[in-house]
């Protein structure tokens, strides 16, 4: 972060002297900023014209993507309300608990528009017209329906929402699209989609205690998913600490 002065005073903010409203600001405009440095050196000083018009085309992206910081304080309202539901799953009151997780439980995850617009709310744009916002803990589960959903109940139990931002990570929507400069190491979210998948977020994410613990793990997860291949993620998945 760069730190202006202005009469030998600080004016730039840390992120602790702001407010969850700002910080989300902040976060997005660096993020922004951060995959237009990533597009910019990727393909820096090509003549080949194929590749100045993809490059051409993810900035034109990005900057498009930049306007929706004009409507951020929307979004967050609108995050903050889909999250008032969160304390109504701990009510002391215990019918008021089941239905706000029976609510949460029969919630729609697809498709993901909703997560797109909770995660920029936090201040995590969308990388570029070829990722797709992927649930970390998935909505339904393609192999182990069963095991998912009690995953989801134990997360819906602590207030954890299946399109809260925490459970979303960006991917590259098609295997084709791979590598990609955002993330090379990175494959298509399908590859991801697996029985051992559905298996280790069930092992990962079903014994922790809290709201915060679980949401802290699935954005554990989700750096993994964008930092590694299916395999070198599940290896690493398994070797988290509980």
């Amino acid at each position: 972060m760069k730190l202006e002065y202005r009469n030998g005073v600080r004016i730039t903010q840390f992120d602790h002297e702001l407010s969850p409203l700002e910080a989300a600001m902040r976060r997005f405009q660096e993020n922004i900023d951060e995959q237009q440095q990533l597009a910019n050196e990727h393909y820096d000083n090509s003549v080949d014209p194929k590749k100045e018009e993809a490059r051409k085309s993810a900035l034109a992206y990005l900057a498009m993507e930049r306007q929706q910081l004009a409507t951020l304080a929307g979004l967050y309202e609108q995050l903050e309300e889909y999250r008032k539901l969160e304390s109504k799953v701990v009510s002391k009151d215990k019918k008021t608990a089941i239905h706000a997780r029976d609510v949460m439980l029969t919630e729609e995850h697809h498709p993901t528009d909703d997560l797109e617009m909770y995660m920029r709310a936090e201040g995590v744009p969308k990388p570029s017209s070829q990722h797709t916002a992927h649930h970390i803990c998935p909505g339904s589960g393609r192999w182990e329906k069963n095991l998912i959903r009690n995953t989801r109940i134990h997360m819906h139990s602590h207030g954890v929402r299946i399109n809260d931002p925490a459970n979303g990570v960006y991917l590259l929507h098609k295997d084709d699209y791979t590598p990609h400069y955002s993330m090379p190491n990175s494959r298509g979210h399908l590859t991801y989609h697996t029985r051992e998948y559905e298996k280790l977020v069930a092992g990962r994410i079903s014994t922790l205690p809290s709201r915060d613990v679980i949401k802290t793990q699935l954005q554990v997860i989700g750096r993994l998913l964008q930092q590694n291949e299916p395999k070198g993620a599940f290896a690493k998945m398994r070797a988290l600490r509980s």
